[in-house]
């Protein structure tokens, strides 16, 4: 039975260290918007700033066309 108890509370101990050294190098983080912008901002690029974010968007192709098409990733 102490085997059981110490064997589980290593597992335990085990997926606890795991897991905070899995946040730890593959956690989530912001990029400033001034280190994207140069990346990925071209010519026909423009921003919007609705409720406190610069949106990017870019308007291409011919304005003759009346059938727009809106892709969004997310």
């Amino acid at each position: 039975m102490k085997t059981l108890v110490k064997t589980l509370k290593l597992t335990l101990i085990s997926i606890g260290v795991l897991a905070i050294l899995t946040l730890l190098f593959f956690g989530y983080s912001d990029i400033p918007l001034d280190e994207l912008k140069p990346k990925y901002a071209q010519s026909t690029s423009e921003f919007l700033a609705l409720d406190g974010m610069e949106v990017h968007y870019r308007d291409e192709g011919p304005s003759e066309q009346n059938i727009p098409i809106v892709l969004i990733h997310g």
